[in-house]
């Protein structure tokens, strides 16, 4: 049965082409969509050559089985449904389903067929529609959740024209796509802001996308902070549209400018404490001097038959210079802490560390201290000249005074550079710090750690030099080990501050 409807239809074909041929029969090999003529009994008589290329079979594999056989099993029912219509004299159109290919995958095919009256034969042409069926269901999913997202997103024309809105925009503003369909995006926000929206139209055009905040006024007349993110779908190089998704910032938007406003507050807080603080110490300062000079005349004058005196006016003397440094501190604490835009210029270092060593060369002979300087006479940073000098004085200071008990200060001072930063080190053979117990406060403002106790200081001295060498973009580093002397290492920018 199954030859005999085969050999009906090639002569059918035959008959077909009349005189001419062959015309028919090239036209069935030659077509680019998949033709086959199927018989009643769901074999396949006759499939074309692209049939064959396209599902990777031979003819004689394709029709040695019923075409069933190659049908997804989910599409099978609907499949015989369709043939069954066939057979009922209804015309196939832009039927779908599945073929396996021999590689095992299935594509996509659309049909379109009809049953020839007399002999039952079908006669079918498929087109390849995998890509066009996975491009349509990628966009049914992106459909979905485009319209079921909690993100609201708009859709605009190349011209900025409203074109689509979802649900969750509408939740959000009130508007429906009845509404703005056709409107400029322009309208849904502030007056004052739509110049500012036409600017970022403009930019979306020339670069893509672009991401800015603005201010939207909703439905019912409330106002919203928006972030609005656009980019734009180009098919072949050509703006097809624009996609935006926008997002309420509003409650951001308002705790930023709470912030904001507590933030000022607080700076002008700041600013009248450091102003109180440096009125108070400096008007301070002048009575203590006075202090000083007058406990310095009563040692003078106090007869030597009254000791009891003398060391109560030496005991005076050291506690009027303990508050002058006190107050020196404070004053220079109240400096930095008004840190802004400061000047820098190219300073000598060697001559900074040498007018320390001459300054304070009594002090240094009296402890018998050694210095050791290694630093090119031509060593240059660029850095501002009162906070380089109060990182000399600092930590040469600091080093001198934190010294073992009957052992000989060494101090090392050293200057390198490389193409990025200036490093100024100071070494010292002292009583050193025990980082892992005090490394978090060693420079916290009047930190004083545990094993300084006995020396005078107020725990200012470190803090400042920390500020001012961060304030220009700078480092600071320690190396230490309790009882083993101390590596401070300041790292500076080639350019620094405001250079």
């Amino acid at each position: 049965m199954q030859q005999s409807l085969r050999t009906t239809t090639m002569g059918l074909m035959a008959e077909s082409s009349g005189p001419e041929g062959g015309l028919l029969y090239d036209f069935f090999e030659q077509s680019i969509d998949l033709f086959c003529i199927a018989g009643s009994d769901g074999f396949f008589k006759k499939v074309n050559k692209a049939f064959t290329e396209t599902l990777g079979y031979s003819e004689d594999e394709l029709l040695s089985v019923p075409f069933i056989t190659h049908i997804h099993p989910a599409d099978i029912e609907k499949t015989m449904l369709e043939i069954h219509r066939l057979e009922l004299g209804e015309h196939t159109i832009s039927f779908q389903n599945r073929y396996k290919k021999s590689s095992g995958e299935y594509m996509w095919l659309e049909w379109n067929a009809m049953a020839e009256e007399n002999t039952g034969l079908l006669f079918a042409s498929a087109r390849d529609i995998t890509k066009t069926k996975e491009a349509n269901d990628g966009l049914l999913r992106w459909k979905y959740l485009y319209q079921r997202s909690n993100l609201a997103f708009v859709i605009v024309s190349p011209e900025g024209l409203f074109m689509d809105v979802n649900e969750a925009f509408t939740e959000l503003l009130g508007y429906t796509n009845d509404d703005l369909k056709g409107k400029s995006i322009a309208s849904v926000f502030m007056r004052e802001e739509q110049a500012h929206i036409i600017r970022c139209m403009r930019k979306v055009k020339n670069v893509g996308s672009f991401v800015f905040e603005s201010r939207q006024k909703a439905i019912d007349g409330l106002e919203y902070d928006v972030l609005v993110d656009v980019n734009t779908i180009y098919d072949r190089g050509k703006e097809l549209y624009r996609i935006a998704n926008v997002r309420d910032i509003t409650e951001r938007k308002r705790i930023e400018r709470k912030i904001k406003q507590q933030n000022a507050e607080l700076k002008a807080m700041n600013e009248a404490l450091d102003s109180f603080v440096y009125r108070v110490s400096h008007d301070l300062k002048s009575p203590v001097v006075n202090m000083i000079s007058m406990v310095n005349i009563l040692k003078r004058e106090v007869p030597s038959e009254l000791p009891f005196l003398k060391e109560v006016s030496a005991r005076m003397e050291h506690s009027c210079q303990k508050f002058q440094q006190t107050i020196n501190d404070f004053l220079e604490l109240a400096r930095i802490q008004k840190l802004s835009d400061v000047k820098t210029e190219d300073l000598n270092v060697f001559s900074y560390v040498q007018g320390y060593i001459e300054e304070f060369k009594n002090t240094i002979e009296e402890q018998g201290a050694i210095i050791t300087v290694d630093i090119d006479k031509d060593a240059s940073l660029s850095y501002n000249k009162a906070y380089f000098q109060s990182v000399v004085e600092n930590l040469l200071s600091n080093a001198l005074k934190y010294q073992k008990p009957l052992i000989r200060s060494q101090v090392h001072v050293t200057h390198w550079s490389n193409e990025h930063s200036n490093y100024f080190q100071v070494k010292d053979n002292g009583i050193g710090i025990d980082l892992k117990e005090n490394g978090e406060k060693l420079f916290e403002m009047f930190s004083r750690l545990d094993n300084h106790h006995g020396v005078e200081g107020t725990g200012v001295g470190l803090y400042s030099v920390k500020k001012m060498v961060e304030h220009c973009g700078g480092k600071i580093h320690v190396e230490s080990e309790k009882g083993e002397g101390s590596i401070f290492t300041v790292q500076l920018p080639i350019k620094t501050c405001s250079s």
